[in-house]
């Protein structure tokens, strides 16, 4: 539980109150300065919903990697459609019935009247079902996992209108120990860090 509050919760809650203080300034038109040739005209960057986020998370850290990119995703005025692993299908189901009665509430309470729960989706199953999503015609890809599968889902998303793709692939934390006064110190740290944040992080410190 404290693991879980620690990696999963705060996280999470960190997330939310960000994008409540600074959400709408990140969005917010932002006005450029044009080159001297072009003196009479202006220029600003302005962001638009884009329409439904198609998102493939992973089993470590089921709730946060659920509900991070939903949490941005409907601030930025879009659907999320999530593909869950199937080692946390089960959990999945449980956390969406609890955003979709948020979206309810912020609907009914007047606080936000065009929520819906409808807005967030999740579909569960094998690689397949990961593959379906990316080809469905979803409008941007957000996939968080292995660089082996990252490839297929590059390549899926190029084969139907070039899917925009954010990916966010695994890695490794070299780590390196001599000194052998500080034996006990590094056998924590290696424990701890190899065992807990190898299987939750995938970044443990091979040894």
């Amino acid at each position: 539980m404290p693991f879980f509050f620690a990696g999963e919760v705060l996280p999470s809650c960190e997330k939310i109150q960000w994008v409540i203080d600074n959400g709408e300034q990140v969005l917010s038109k932002q006005e450029r300065s044009a080159a001297r040739i072009m003196i009479y005209k202006s220029a600003w960057v302005e962001y638009c919903p884009l329409g439904v986020l198609g998102v493939i998370s992973p089993f470590n850290y089921p709730f946060h990697n659920f509900i991070n990119h939903i949490i941005s995703g409907l601030f930025a005025g879009n659907s999320v459609v999530c593909k869950v692993s199937e080692h946390t299908s089960w959990s999945a189901n449980y956390f969406h019935r609890f955003v979709s009665a948020a979206l309810a509430e912020a609907r009914d309470s007047g606080v936000v009247p065009m929520a819906s729960p409808d807005l967030v989706q999740v579909i569960t199953g094998f690689g397949e079902s990961g593959a379906a999503l990316v080809s469905s015609g979803v409008d941007k890809i957000i996939f968080t996992g292995s660089t082996k599968v990252g490839r297929l889902v590059m390549q899926g998303a190029s084969k139907h209108n070039l899917t925009p793709c954010v990916l966010e692939l695994g890695g490794k934390d070299p780590f390196i120990g001599e000194c052998r006064w500080l034996l006990v110190v590094l056998v924590v740290l290696v424990v701890g860090g190899g065992g807990w944040w190898l299987l939750v992080v995938l970044r443990g410190m091979p040894y």
